[in-house]
């Protein structure tokens, strides 16, 4: 059996050797063993794993989705293969409907037709639940439900130009409110409960049903999960404080 030295798989892969070491680290990919100096050796087996990691992330997920993935029991290759052939599909379908976007737009730009609002963010509506989806979906479906995910998704399709420009300026806003209340140090305080009302009204925009209930569960989630710390601006601390002031609200 031919077997890799981290050098080697990752000139044959195309990513760093960092980035190996930090697979090894994580647990996602380890080497089959090391030699008498203690140099990674990779042999097949691990090539055929980092070939699905390396599909997975092309499929735009994160590493902790991809872990759970291929160390599930159940991991089949030949399906996993299957459903990145129908992520890719579903990707390419999105890319088709932004290019036509695109393509509307620039006859607008020149004045030979015209395009409605609604129709200027179509694609754009579809990426962005394609990408909640593949970041958050099953974490959502098993808190709070298909129908409530199903739901929400068709919420975001049928806003406005008008309903995502709000949508945005109220994030925005909550985001500046939730650093001032943090600093403040009171989640009580009026600012923390002005940042937990804009945080509520955002929401509405893609609950069908809000509850306090909810929300609270919603701000767990946010504690629990390192990936909503790029929500954050990549400080956790706001997503803590933000869940000790929808508890007291």
């Amino acid at each position: 059996m031919n077997y890799y030295t981290i050098q080697e798989l990752a000139k044959l892969s195309g990513v760093s050797s960092r980035t190996l070491r930090h697979y090894d680290a994580i647990g996602l990919l380890k080497p089959v063993r090391k030699n008498e100096s203690g140099y990674r050796l990779y042999g097949s087996a691990e090539v055929d794993r980092l070939q699905q990691i390396l599909l997975y992330k092309a499929c735009g997920f994160e590493l902790r989705k991809i872990s759970h993935l291929i160390n599930s029991p159940n991991f089949d290759i030949e399906q996993a293969l299957k459903t990145q052939l129908q992520l890719i599909a579903d990707q390419q379908q999105n890319l088709d409907k932004i290019k036509q976007t695109i393509n509307k737009t620039i006859k607008v730009v020149r004045g030979t037709t015209k395009m409605t609002d609604d129709q200027k963010f179509i694609g754009l509506k579809k990426k962005m639940i394609e990408e909640n989806d593949a970041k958050y979906g099953e974490e959502v479906k098993q808190r709070w439900g298909e129908q409530a995910w199903q739901e929400s998704n068709k919420k975001l399709t049928n806003m406005s130009a008008q309903d995502l420009d709000q949508v945005q300026a109220i994030d925005k806003e909550f985001k500046r409110a939730l650093v001032s209340a943090y600093e403040s140090g009171d989640p009580t305080g009026n600012l923390a409960q002005q940042a937990v009302e804009l945080h509520r009204q955002w929401l509405k925009y893609y609950w069908t049903d809000y509850s306090k209930e909810a929300h609270l569960g919603l701000a767990e989630m946010y504690c629990q999960d390192e990936r909503f710390a790029h929500y954050f601006d990549g400080r956790m601390e706001l997503a803590e404080f933000l869940r000790e002031a929808v508890k007291l609200a």
